[in-house]
């Protein structure tokens, strides 16, 4: 029996189902989906060909990016507030951009539009490229007509976002190379310096102290052993890589990174700066209260953050205010708590949202500054300490030598 693949709403709640059905004819799923309450806004059917087309894979160097992203809809927005219709912007996007994965998918998604799916719906079939809030987004957009503003919304959200990653990562660049660099002076001084002095000594005859005995153990121990260490360190990696795929770990190892000093505190910031910059953009773009709740638990990194949102989508459901029920929680700090309830309570809450963004992301920003800025020392004290260790190792027994010629 064919397999059909559809996407349809619901006729009482408006809500978008996607899914697959079996069925003889195309009429005959029409019309069990329609007895099961669901009006069917586009059907097909699901063979070989449309799985190439929908879900072509491609290699780790195609992936579409923040950036990627980002400069797409800045084009797209663009593109229609020149007056541009949506299918011509579309098709010409997908000529000059260079990424294959999102040239494929927005070619897909400029044929489901010619053939009247609305653009929101077209881009929920590449949810592996376009996430969640954008399609929340855009879906508004189109209900309000506004498409072209709040495409400018989601660039700018974009943007900040990428410009966010990028001062991360480039406070990070200099303590990640003094660390490589750290560990490059560590192997020479085990596998170099220490073998070829212990040598000498050793065919001098002269006693090894214990401390230039378990360094010399060290050395010959990565020495003769690099492999099987390199292989158990590799077994490791694997390991943790696959037990965090696993939801429960993965929330684990997050709440334990949140309780490091310092380093929990960034990363609190930073998940807190993300969590308002994303509601505040969604409400902007005239998503509801509730689904920007749900939608910005899936963007929060901090499990208890994740589980806290979702439940007061629900307060908020019953007419509850927001303020009340994040601060029940316990895990946000007061200031953001008194915030949001100022913003509520002055009914300008997604501007307060932006504001408590740009202060939490340059509190982040200053917090991993001064992170970056005790890595060096402490490195240098490292490593100092080593060398240290290894000069005394090579001149006590030099010392010794030295004491039996005299006598």
């Amino acid at each position: 029996m064919p397999l059909f693949r559809y996407s349809a709403r619901e006729v009482k709640t408006g809500k978008l189902i996607k899914g697959e059905i079996e069925g003889d004819t195309e009429r005959l799923v029409r019309q069990a989906l329609k007895n099961k309450g669901l009006l069917v806004v586009e059907i097909g059917q699901f063979d070989k060909f449309q799985a190439s087309k929908g879900e072509i894979k491609f290699s780790l160097f195609d992936r579409v990016s923040y950036g990627d992203l980002a400069i797409l809809t800045r084009q797209l927005a663009t593109l229609l507030d020149s007056g541009f219709q949506l299918v011509f912007a579309l098709n010409k996007l997908s000529a000059v951009t260079g990424n294959s994965k999102l040239r494929a998918a927005l070619v897909d998604i400029r044929e489901r539009v010619e053939r009247g799916v609305r653009f929101s719906v077209a881009l929920s079939f590449h949810k592996k490229i376009f996430p969640d809030f954008y399609i929340n987004m855009v879906a508004s957009g189109e209900h309000a007509g506004n498409l072209e503003y709040v495409l400018d919304n989601l660039a700018n959200y974009l943007e900040r976002q990428v410009e966010l990653r990028r001062k991360v990562i480039s406070s990070l660049f200099y303590p990640t190379i003094m660390i490589a660099l750290s560990f490059v002076v560590v192997l020479v001084l085990f596998l170099v310096v220490v073998p070829q002095i212990t040598t000498i000594f050793i065919k001098e005859g002269a006693k090894l102290p214990f401390i230039t005995q378990v360094l010399l153990t060290i050395s010959n121990a990565i020495s003769n052993y690099w492999l099987i260490l390199v292989a158990v360190v590799l077994a490791l990696a694997l390991l943790l890589a696959n037990s965090l795929r696993d939801p429960s770990y993965k929330n684990k190892a997050r709440e334990y990174i949140f309780k490091i000093p310092l380093l929990g505190d960034i990363f609190l910031k930073t998940d807190l700066s993300r969590l308002a910059l994303t509601l505040g953009s969604l409400l902007k773009g005239g998503v509801t209260l509730v689904n920007a709740l749900e939608i910005a638990s899936r963007v929060a990194i901090h499990p208890k953050i994740q589980k806290n949102l979702l439940e007061v989508a629900e307060k908020v459901k019953e007419g509850k205010l927001i303020a009340p029920s994040l601060e029940e929680e316990g895990v946000y700090p007061s200031l953001f708590v008194s915030m949001i309830s100022v913003g509520e309570q002055s009914g300008e809450l997604e501007k307060m949202l932006i504001k408590i963004a740009d202060f939490y992301e340059k509190e982040s920003a200053s917090k991993l500054q001064t992170l970056v800025s005790l890595v060096e020392p402490i490195l240098i004290i490292v490593i100092g300490l080593i060398v240290l260790l290894v000069v005394f190792a090579v001149i006590t027994p030099i010392v010794e030598m030295i004491s039996i010629l005299k006598f």
